[in-house]
């Protein structure tokens, strides 16, 4: 797959989604005393632990259901 290939990439992405629960995936904000920005998914899962806040944010974005939408608007275009 090359960086200009839609079709693949969507294919890609739409594939390594499988299984991955839809959310929803929440941020919480890095308290001292409770550790680093994490974010979770439903039922309570600690998906990762982040560096940063904002990084955690964007974990919280990259969801299924807030990816799936770009993938399909990729895949009309392709």
């Amino acid at each position: 797959m090359t960086a200009h290939d839609p079709t693949a990439l969507v294919a890609e992405w739409t594939a390594a989604m499988e299984g991955v629960p839809d959310g929803p995936w929440t941020h919480e904000p890095w308290h001292v005393s409770e550790g680093p920005p994490t974010v979770y998914v439903k039922d309570g899962w600690l998906l990762c632990a982040a560096p940063a806040d904002d990084h955690a944010r964007w974990i919280a974005r990259c969801s299924p259901a807030g990816i799936a939408p770009l993938l399909a608007l990729l895949a009309q275009q392709a």
